[in-house]
């Protein structure tokens, strides 16, 4: 049999690069001499050439179909990336004298299924089939650009719409709600809003696990209250108990940030979501590990185990992580007043190659974390320094005063490896404080004056403006009241109206102070001269009643006799 030699040019030797035809095959038979060629083989060899065609052309449909899948697959991974950047920057905030980090975090935004499902028929659960009806709802929702238009489709199709639609609209309304800078309080007292909790309530059971995991992240988004929807959100836990184990990373990390961010989810939801995340640690992202850290460390809820997950997981793409994820890693450790030791030292090496990056939160995040756990890293804090003095605009109130804190419990000024950056620091800090201060929370007045005392730094302006700030903190802690007070004694300054003020404010919660921040009060009074007699009369009866050491007996005795102020329970101390 004579067999035909057959040119296929790039047919069968890999991917196709374009497309290519019948026409595009070069056959050639090649008469070899001497040989006899029947009519049967010559048929056969057409027949043979006409195969390998085919099975080049099927070869080719498969691998452009395939080439289709792999293109599908990355739009719907872009789309669940850009819904995961949605982000909100929550950010951990705690008490002043764990000195907290400022705002950063925090929590997954947009659920990257329902995104990427906006265009297709909503998924049933089994025999309940999507209606032309559902499908045409889910469009609508997802092409509304405001919260406003959302809550419209709500009032006039809410009755109509089925369990992924109700889960879409309340995605939709929190997204929007973020992203527009909404009062939430006010679209919450929306009829529409009232409407769509009752509907979602009572098809709560039909959710999927990545709806309800929507509905808990919307609902920590809009600050649902507990205490007007005890019912609601009650049933919302029990249903997503029961469906924890089917919840994905970035629904669970979602779940956690939403139960830190309304402090009123159930504990037992709070206990299975952490159970949960323990033993899925291992697939989460870099997001996922930020947020479930920032959750469960504002919860109070991370102890040794759980970071040493996270650590595990975290280390060996501690590069790709973005400044905010970084920082709330190292704020989790430092909240858990956990040191370890391999974290510390990737958080600072990757921190130093890149802190022209990092943004104001995680400035004054990783500042604060490695102060907290007083981890010294001259080479870390020089840049974090000289990077904040140049982006000081951009700090908030809190990001300040946490950095300045900072730069103090490292020692600043004071140390001969930090003098230069930390000078530079502070006059940039001090004038931004000056330009922001009437914003200064108590804490942060309180973390800002103890920075500057402890540095010995006097700024005659930001003083002022501080002092100011601080004329009205009823509100405010012991701690802060005394810090306050040592602070503006300590540099000097003397703002008799002040502390005349804060005085009243100290009498009225003398019972809470301890004999050590009593101490610090009656010294700051002392040295300022601002003799108040019946401010002193509470100081030293509540002084009288409590333990004390030595120097805290000798500092309130020595500061009485200063002010010419004698008492009774003074000689009982």
């Amino acid at each position: 049999m004579l067999y035909s030699n057959v040119f296929l040019p790039g047919a069968l030797a890999g991917p196709v690069a374009g497309g290519v035809g019948v026409s595009d095959l070069k056959i050639q038979a090649v008469h070899v001499p001497g040989a006899s060629v029947s009519a049967a083989s010559y048929w056969i060899d057409i027949l043979f050439v006409f195969a390998i065609a085919a099975g080049y052309l099927l070869v080719k449909t498969l691998r452009e179909r395939s080439c289709v899948a792999t293109a599908v697959e990355a739009v719907a991974k872009k789309e669940a990336q850009i819904a995961h950047d949605e982000a909100p920057a929550r950010s951990p905030s705690v008490d002043s004298w764990r000195r907290g980090a400022n705002e950063v975090s925090p929590a997954a935004a947009g659920q990257c299924r329902l995104t990427f499902r906006s265009s297709a028929k909503p998924r049933q659960r089994p025999g309940r089939a999507a209606t032309e009806q559902h499908w045409k709802l889910n469009q609508q929702l997802c092409a509304a650009t405001t919260a406003e238009q959302v809550l419209q489709l709500v009032g006039e199709s809410g009755g109509h719409m089925n369990e992924v639609n109700l889960s879409t609209a309340i995605h939709r309304i929190a997204k929007w709600s973020k992203s527009q800078q909404l009062d939430v309080s006010e679209v919450r007292a929306t009829p529409q809003w009232r409407k769509l909790l009752r509907l979602i309530q009572s098809r709560l059971s039909d959710f999927t696990a990545q709806g309800v995991s929507n509905t808990v992240w919307a609902i920590g988004t809009m600050r649902v209250d507990y205490k007007v929807d005890a019912e609601f959100l009650d049933a919302v836990n029990d249903v997503a108990k029961a469906k924890i184990m089917e919840f994905t990373p970035q629904a669970l990390a979602n779940t956690a940030w939403a139960c830190a961010t309304l402090r009123m989810l159930r504990t037992d939801l709070l206990t299975e979501v952490r159970r949960a995340c323990l033993a899925s640690v291992a697939a989460f992202n870099p997001q996922d590990l930020a947020n479930i850290s920032w959750a469960f460390g504002s919860l109070g809820m991370l102890d040794t185990e759980f970071l040493d997950g996270v650590a595990k997981v975290a280390l060996p793409m501690l590069g790709a992580f973005k400044p905010a994820e970084m920082s709330n890693i190292t704020w989790a450790f430092a909240t858990a007043g956990y040191y370890k030791r391999e974290i510390f030292d990737r958080v600072a090496q990757v921190a130093v190659e890149n802190a022209q990056a990092l943004n104001s939160k995680a400035l004054a995040n990783i500042a604060w974390s490695f102060a907290t756990l007083e981890v010294r890293n001259d080479e870390l804090m020089t840049n974090l320094l000289r990077v904040s003095a140049v982006k000081i605009r951009w700090f908030s109130p809190l990001e300040l005063a946490n950095l300045v804190w900072s730069c103090a419990r490292c020692g600043g000024s004071s140390r001969l490896s930090l003098k230069a950056s930390s000078d530079r620091f502070l006059e940039a800090a001090a004038v931004a404080i000056t330009r922001s201060s009437d914003r200064f929370t108590p804490d942060d007045i309180s973390n800002a004056v103890w920075g500057f005392a402890t540095l010995r730094y006097h700024h005659a302006g930001c003083l002022a403006h501080l002092t100011e700030a601080a004329m009205h903190m009823e509100d405010a802690s012991p701690q802060v009241l005394s810090t306050i007070f040592w602070a503006f004694a300590t540099l000097g300054h003397k703002p008799s109206s002040l502390f005349v003020s804060l005085g009243e404010t100290v009498a009225m919660k003398v019972s809470q102070f301890d004999v050590d921040q009593i101490a610090s009060v009656v010294w700051a009074l002392s040295v300022t001269g601002v003799r108040e007699p019946a401010v002193l009369e509470a100081l030293a009866l509540a002084a009288k009643g409590q333990e004390s050491n030595v120097a805290s007996r000798a500092t309130l005795k020595s500061s009485f006799a200063r002010l010419s102020f004698e008492h009774e329970a003074i000689l009982q101390l």
